[in-house]
């Protein structure tokens, strides 16, 4: 029985071992039981990579297309690291410069901005195999938001330098900086709609926007 994240009781794999050579069988059955769990939620299973880092390729659009190999050269190149986060723990603070872009990959992180008269607002959440902070790490600007847990989280953190490393093969590079713009494209389209929803002066015409679109 192997379990673990977000697996419930139908989480179930079975192996069979030949009990006649167990200490080579045994070694790659240990090492499957470390690397493999099943995601109930999602009906989906979640393959961790060497170095410990997971990607649930189907919900995770920034990794699409990239291998198991070429995660480890970047977390090898000292470009991807992770973190867990208890809930309320802010990951990016306001005011901050960050070269890291988030990639969360279990639980979920709010953008969240604070006026001054202590007004919390929640602009947004991103939920497992969205990306933030993306904006920011280009751009080099301090952050006008904060980046909070929203529950208890684990965090993959890809570092921009990856795009101009040497070490980094070139068409990883490639396939990197077409992922990111894939992914930067659609938030520009989701931040369009939001636009054409909040730009009618009356309540009914914000309604009738939305409810068309």
């Amino acid at each position: 029985l192997v379990a673990g994240g977000d697996t419930g009781p139908a989480a179930v794999a079975f192996f069979f071992v030949y009990m006649n050579d167990f200490a080579d069988h045994g070694k790659v059955l240990l090492a499957l039981m470390s690397r493999v769990y099943y995601n109930q939620a999602k009906a989906s299973v979640v393959i961790t990579t060497e170095r410990g880092f997971f990607m649930e390729k189907t919900a995770s659009p920034l990794f699409e297309g990239i291998s198991e190999a070429e995660l480890d050269a970047l977390a090898g190149a000292g470009h991807l690291r992770t973190r867990q986060f208890a809930k309320h723990e802010v990951i990016f603070r306001a005011g901050s410069r960050v070269r890291e872009i988030g990639i969360v990959l279990r639980g979920a992180v709010h953008i969240e901005n604070l006026d001054l008269w202590g007004t919390k607002s929640i602009l947004s959440s991103v939920g497992p195999g969205q990306a933030f902070a993306e904006t920011y790490a280009f751009c080099g600007d301090a952050l006008m938001v904060d980046a909070v847990a929203a529950e208890s989280c684990e965090v993959l953190f890809l570092h921009t330098a990856a795009l101009t490393d040497a070490r980094v093969a070139p068409e990883l590079r490639d396939k990197l900086l077409r992922r990111l713009l894939a992914v930067s494209m659609r938030k520009n389209l989701s931040l369009s709609q939001r636009i054409f929803c909040t730009a009618p002066k009356t309540v009914r015409g914000r309604l009738l926007t939305y409810f068309s679109a």
